[in-house]
């Protein structure tokens, strides 16, 4: 469980299809898995009629819904989405399926509309705390991560968060000998794009957090490209 896939050839989207056909009855689906080729096998494996309503894509930004699976140690490393199903086995969730809507709270994957309405509502409250190549805000126990004359390039690196909470008890016990928590996400995940600019959003813990560090770094060759530390509130 530590170190291989609870589900190596992925056979468990099938259920994570399946689940999403009968919890949305009368609606077209489009679904987003990393893994293309093999959840379009597993939709193989569906009837002639469950196959008509869903629809398999490698575009992250065309879906409504995520399927993934992810081992122990993926799970330590990711802040996911809200699960709207999982299954479990061992202590380790093999099958998530979410849903951007779940965080920004308007339809069921959020259009420019809402993007927008997002970032004029979040850049209109405050300052952001830390700027540099995004312009990074704290509102609503969530960071907001916005860049003017954007470009998909821009977006396309990975970004990590270090939190480092106020007492140090609400730190997980495989983080303490660091001092912090340590999470990474991608753009796609949450964020889109509107006008000439993009916004993503990353939900911050339920425990206080008494300095953030977060950027951008390039995983093929462990280069940092950005980052920003702040103390919230400052």
């Amino acid at each position: 469980g530590q170190q291989y896939e609870m589900d190596y050839w992925l056979v468990t989207y099938r259920q994570g299809m399946e689940y999403l056909l009968e919890s949305y009855p009368d609606t077209m689906l489009y679904v987003y898995v990393k893994d293309w080729p093999w959840s379009a096998r597993n939709r193989l494996m569906l009837s002639a009629a469950k196959r008509k309503r869903i629809a398999v894509s490698n575009d992250v930004w065309a879906a409504d819904f995520h399927i993934g699976t992810e081992n122990s140690a993926n799970v330590r490393a990711l802040a996911p989405d809200p699960a709207l199903h999982q299954r479990r086995a061992y202590g380790n969730a093999y099958l998530m399926v979410t849903a951007p809507r779940l965080v920004w709270g308007a339809g069921v994957r959020p259009g420019a509309d809402d993007y927008r309405a997002a970032y004029r509502q979040v850049t209109a409250t405050a300052s952001p705390p830390a700027q540099s190549d995004f312009d990074v805000y704290l509102h609503h126990d969530a960071l907001y991560y916005v860049k003017e004359n954007c470009r998909p390039e821009d977006v396309a690196p990975r970004f990590f968060l270090h939190l480092f909470p106020r007492h140090d008890v609400d730190l997980p016990a495989y983080r303490r000998e660091y001092g912090f928590d340590n999470r990474s996400f991608d753009f796609a995940w949450r964020g889109g794009f509107l006008d000439d600019k993009c916004i993503t959003q990353e939900p911050l813990p339920d425990y206080p957090v008494s300095r953030i560090r977060t950027g951008q770094w390039l995983p093929a060759d462990d280069r940092q490209l950005w980052q920003a530390d702040f103390r919230p509130g400052q």
